[in-house]
């Protein structure tokens, strides 16, 4: 009960159905844990703790849940505690996690689980990243206080003026609520790792992090409350002074590469990698949203989110209307108009009917499947897509094996198109390391955080 607990208060797992307000719980997990979807339910009943906001849709999403005010009131009082132990130098923390039934979490030494989603052997080198990630607890008790002050109007501290910065463009383009909102889910995202943090025994003060390969090669922090799918200034603060190493523009330019290849053109394309910029910030202000939203744009686009608003009776698709559903319909009327982005679409679809045909004919002989660069199959019947996502992702998924094998012990964090690091590396002989063994072309580019 308190793994979803934990999950619903830091909402880091998005739901399909884009309500930033509710956590997809599926009935396996349920099973999983409590033996079966009956006896959760039976024991919330008893605890009132959780309610369903919106049921499940069999192969569309799981249902969402949200806490209940009593949940949340149990929540709060608990990190209220929390942090007075933590001021009180005399004060001992219950220390040792504890897994779904009650016994103590083992820590497996191996950060990757050794089969995929699929039930594969992982490809993943075994023995080279820990599945512990150090955080800095100073800069996450910081960053609860700060969001408290910002919550109650209160002065800010001068040390975060970025963060502070950071939440007034965010509330300059999307207004006080969903400000607030924000400013909540990085404050209840801080308080869990840190929580989590303080829960090992022994020295240091770590989060637990395993991840698990997809059906197309990418890897994923298990679980519902992870570094990896924290805001982006719940995961700075946490692992300051260490890098940020990404594939700028990892799809796109492996998109870009791949249609080169097989012959087709795409200016656009080109512009867009030769001045992503000036480009996203172009877009940002032309739809009124942030830099960061831009860039969601651009990626959801390649995904197969259209720039166009359901009518009312069309039925809602967590990928193809994924832009609206986050940004609202007068931001998606408005990128509807901007001739570059239009010109951009243009290019992707023909990119993309080209590389999916040449990879179905690569396959052809395995009959009814296609296989992508990291040799994961995907089914040949489902949509451009789907396929084209399932290449971009195993290409993406040899490119960051290259960056693995490399860096080892270095890397804290996976992305999924990077890592980050406690020591900067040399990126230009890493950017030959990936050519040489996948053929693609990557640039990298280092940020500290």
């Amino acid at each position: 009960m308190a793994s979803f607990a934990w999950a619903m208060y830091a909402n880091a797992i998005p739901h399909k159905s884009h309500r930033v307000d509710l956590t997809p719980i599926h009935w396996e997990a349920k099973k999983a844990i409590f033996g079966s979807a009956a006896r959760f339910d039976e024991i919330n009943d008893k605890l009132g703790w959780f309610k369903k906001e919106l049921d499940g849709v069999k192969g569309w999403h799981a249902s969402g849940w949200e806490l209940t005010a009593e949940g949340r009131r149990i929540a709060t009082i608990y990190f209220s505690k929390f942090h007075s132990k933590l001021t009180t130098s005399n004060a001992k923390l219950v220390a040792g996690l504890i897994d779904a039934s009650g016994s103590p979490f083992r820590i497996p030494r191996d950060a990757f689980r050794s089969t995929t989603a699929s039930g594969a052997k992982c490809r993943f080198p075994r023995g080279v990243m820990r599945s512990l990630v150090e955080v800095n607890t100073q800069n996450l008790k910081d960053t609860c206080q700060a969001a408290e002050r910002w919550l109650n109007g209160d002065s800010f501290p001068e040390y975060l003026c970025w963060l502070k910065n950071h939440w007034s463009e965010y509330e300059r383009c999307y207004g006080y609520q969903k400000t607030k909102a924000r400013v909540k889910l990085a404050l209840n995202q801080a308080n869990v790792m840190l929580d989590i943090s303080y829960q090992r025994r022994g020295e240091g003060t770590f989060v637990p992090t395993i991840y698990s390969e997809s059906k197309a090669g990418r890897l994923y922090a298990m679980g519902h409350v992870n570094l990896q799918l924290c805001v982006r200034e719940v995961r700075r603060l946490a692992l300051q002074g260490c890098y940020d190493i990404d594939i700028e523009n990892c799809h796109w330019s492996l998109l870009s590469q791949m249609a080169m290849r097989v012959g087709i053109d795409s200016p656009n394309i080109s512009y867009y990698l030769n001045n992503k910029k000036l480009l996203r910030n172009e877009i940002a202000q032309f739809a009124g949203i942030t830099v960061d939203d831009a860039k969601f744009v651009l990626i959801s686009i390649i995904y197969g989110a259209v720039l166009q608003c359901r009518g009312c009776f069309d039925i809602f698709d967590y990928k193809k209307n994924a832009i609206e559903a986050k940004l609202g319909k007068e931001v998606v009327e408005r990128l509807a108009s901007h001739p570059v982005l239009l010109s951009l679409l243009n290019d992707l679809k023909a990119a993309r009917r080209g590389v999916v045909d040449y990879y179905k004919g690569q396959t052809r002989k395995k009959g009814g499947v296609v296989v992508n660069n990291a040799g994961r199959e995907i089914n040949s019947t489902y949509s451009q897509t789907k396929i084209l996502s399932h290449i971009l992702q195993g290409a993406e998924s040899e490119a960051m094996l290259v960056m693995i094998e490399e860096l080892k012990d270095n890397i804290v964090l996976l992305q999924h198109d990077g890592v980050t690091v406690k020591m900067k590396p040399d990126l230009g002989e890493l950017e030959r390391m990936i050519q040489d063994k996948t053929g693609f072309s990557l640039s990298l580019e280092a940020k500290l955080l």
